[in-house]
């Protein structure tokens, strides 16, 4: 299916130089950014749901447990690398 969108000079222009750098015609290099941003789109919605989710559970932890967890990690690789 063809479809026809509308493009400003400076984001074509920008479309060119990143499809120019790969050695990409401007419809390849449109077609992958596309395909990118609908996996990470997926990606994205995958891993709030599953936030979601465990929130629902019951499965996670205050700030302050957090925080105090962030401190002991950062204890520990102090004293690790000696600084």
């Amino acid at each position: 299916m063809s479809q026809t969108i509308s493009i400003d000079n400076a984001t074509l222009a920008s479309l060119d130089a990143a499809a120019s750098l790969r050695n990409m015609t401007r419809e390849d290099t449109l077609r992958e950014a596309v395909d990118r941003l609908a996996e990470y789109d997926a990606w994205f919605r995958a891993k709030v749901e599953g936030g979601e989710r465990a929130y629902r559970e019951g499965r996670f932890i205050s700030q302050e447990e957090s925080t105090r967890r962030a401190q002991q990690r950062r204890f520990r690789l102090m004293q690790k690398f000696g600084q």
